[in-house]
C-alpha cells in the first residue's frame, strides 16, 4: 500500500463553470454526494466540448440524477478532473459510459 503523501501526478489547470440548461430542481430529501471523476483524451479537448456531450446525452445525466458542478481542466486539455452531484459514484459512472465519457476513475 502507497503512503497517503506519495503523488502520481501533478498538472496545471483551469477551472471552468459549464454552461447549463435548465436543470429540474432535486427533491429536498434526495441525499447526493460529490463525486470525482478523472478523464484522459488522447486529443486535445475544451471546456466547450465537454459541455456539448453533456447537453448531448442529458437524458442520460438526468436518468441517473448525475449534475455536472465544476470542471478542472489541464493545460494540456488531455486530462480533465470532473466533480458532479449524484447519488453516488457508480451512477456518475453509468451516465459517463452512456454519453461516450471516458473516465480513468470515479469515486466519492
Amino acid at each position: 500500500m502507497r503512503p497517503v503523501s506519495h503523488i502520481d501526478a501533478l498538472w496545471a489547470c483551469t477551472t471552468c463553470d459549464l454552461p447549463r440548461g435548465e436543470r429540474p430542481a432535486q427533491a429536498a430529501s434526495e441525499s447526493l454526494t460529490d463525486v470525482v471523476a478523472e478523464f484522459r483524451f488522447d486529443a486535445p479537448t475544451s471546456a466547450a466540448e465537454l459541455a456539448a456531450i453533456e447537453l448531448s446525452c442529458a437524458w442520460c445525466f438526468e436518468t441517473h440524477r448525475v449534475q455536472l458542478v465544476r470542471l478542472f481542466l489541464a493545460r494540456d486539455r488531455k486530462r480533465a478532473v470532473l466533480v458532479f452531484r449524484a447519488p453516488d459514484a457508480e451512477s456518475v459512472r453509468l451516465a459517463c459510459r452512456h454519453a461516450g465519457m471516458p473516465f480513468e476513475w470515479a469515486c466519492p
